[in-house]
């Protein structure tokens, strides 16, 4: 009886302990790590790529990162064809990642950080719903580029770094009252270099597509 009672208690501090690491039981809850490593806001963004790598280059870029000794201020790893984006919150960070990579054969470039903006693309171009057969963010964001060209937009100035599906207020067709459904639009965020940057205002941050002008707004850059 002695060792049933024994492997009871056992079995309660056990699940005590499960119940704590999952919610902290009857305690506060546990911080989450955003919140006990805050980033700092980048300063500068190293454009990092190797010719031949393909998508799991930024999983060879973040190993190389992860055994760099001492602290190194990184905000942001982004992924992009054949390398990554990697943000820094100060130079000597940037000088360190810059080292550490170079040494492994990759080549980095190192500018100052590109401002974030968000748009909605029209349903022409991108479909009504995630399963519509519409344009990839990659390319619509390289469809952008090639678009405004001709008005001055510089080249591999603007570079996709999410998008998510949202939804929004049905509006009625005849201009009356909503119908109450909702309506599917995919969502782009973008990095923009200080050249955009100054072409957006010249053009009332507008962006040509042919079906519909999109407008760029500034965005967190949580995103």
């Amino acid at each position: 009886n002695n060792n049933n009672n024994n492997n009871n208690n056992n079995n309660n501090n056990n699940n005590n302990n499960d119940n704590w690491d999952e919610d902290g039981g009857d305690h506060e809850p546990l911080p989450s790590p955003a919140n006990v490593y805050k980033k700092g806001e980048p300063t500068l963004t190293m454009t990092v790529h190797k010719q031949g790598e393909g998508s799991g280059a930024i999983d060879l870029i973040a190993r190389a990162l992860f055994m760099i000794p001492g602290h190194i201020r990184i905000t942001a790893l982004l992924p992009r064809p054949d390398g990554a984006i990697v943000e820094a919150e100060d130079s000597e960070s940037a000088e360190t990642v810059r080292s550490v990579l170079v040494t492994q054969g990759w080549t980095v470039s190192i500018d100052q950080v590109w401002a974030r903006y968000e748009f909605t693309v029209p349903a022409q171009l991108a479909g009504h719903r995630p399963d519509d057969s519409g344009l990839d963010p990659a390319t619509l964001v390289r469809g952008l580029l090639l678009r405004n060209r001709h008005n001055g937009l510089p080249p591999e100035s603007i570079r996709h770094v999410s998008h998510r599906w949202i939804q929004l207020p049905d509006r009625s067709n005849s201009g009356g009252p909503s119908t109450g459904e909702a309506r599917q639009r995919l969502r782009i965020w973008v990095d923009v270099s200080p050249e955009a940057e100054e072409y957006l205002r010249v053009h009332g941050f507008f962006l040509e597509t042919l079906v519909a002008a999109i407008r760029l707004r500034r965005a967190p850059r949580s995103r």
